[in-house]
């Protein structure tokens, strides 16, 4: 089913990350953390870093030529999500520099900006994302980071970090009138 190649790749993820934990002395995540962060200056940055450093299923990016290009957004959605959670409760995640946290990317976002006309696609890009056909390589890259791009730019107009712009984007993208807002996909992938 087209369900199972997907459950398969986060069988995958969890084995990989538990099998990562202990070759890393860690017994579970708050152990990695602490191992790894710093506990008394603890910073979105520094923890982004040490996910896509330690834990492969965290290293979302690409690499074109010589050069690496790095999205990371289930470490950044991580960040944010512990930050919003637990921020006031436990001073792990409360983070300093949460303002200079991008927006995750996955492809909610980029259907959600195309839909209200903040990104325009050219003609072989729409005509695969409405068809519902595989958007990869330097095509997705491309998209993905003119929308983390296009999220920079509205966070400074209206004042906000790319974390709580994302979050509200996600919500909006959730609601009836964008949910079926068509969105690239990308097969084989677990970022999104």
């Amino acid at each position: 089913t087209e369900v199972a190649g997907f459950a398969k790749l986060i069988l995958k993820a969890c084995e990989d990350t538990g099998r990562r934990l202990r070759e890393l002395d860690c017994e579970d995540f708050a152990q990695f953390f602490r191992k790894f962060l710093d506990v008394d200056k603890p910073t979105a940055s520094a923890f982004v870093f040490v996910l896509q450093k330690q834990l492969p299923v965290f290293c979302d990016g690409y690499t074109t030529g010589d050069t690496e290009i790095y999205v990371l957004s289930k470490a950044k959605l991580l960040a944010a999500e512990l930050h919003r959670r637990f921020s006031f409760r436990a001073p792990l995640f409360d983070f300093q520099d949460m303002d200079r946290l991008g927006s995750p990317m996955g492809n909610a976002i980029p259907a959600l900006l195309r839909s209200v006309g903040v990104l325009s696609y050219d003609p072989e890009l729409s005509r695969r994302v409405d068809e519902r056909r595989s958007v990869t390589g330097d095509l997705e890259m491309e998209l993905r980071c003119v929308a983390v791009h296009a999220c920079h730019q509205i966070a400074e107009a209206v004042e906000v970090n790319g974390a709580e712009l994302y979050l509200h984007l996600r919500n909006v993208a959730e609601k009836a009138e964008f949910a079926s807002a068509p969105r690239h996909l990308t097969p084989n992938t677990l970022f999104f």
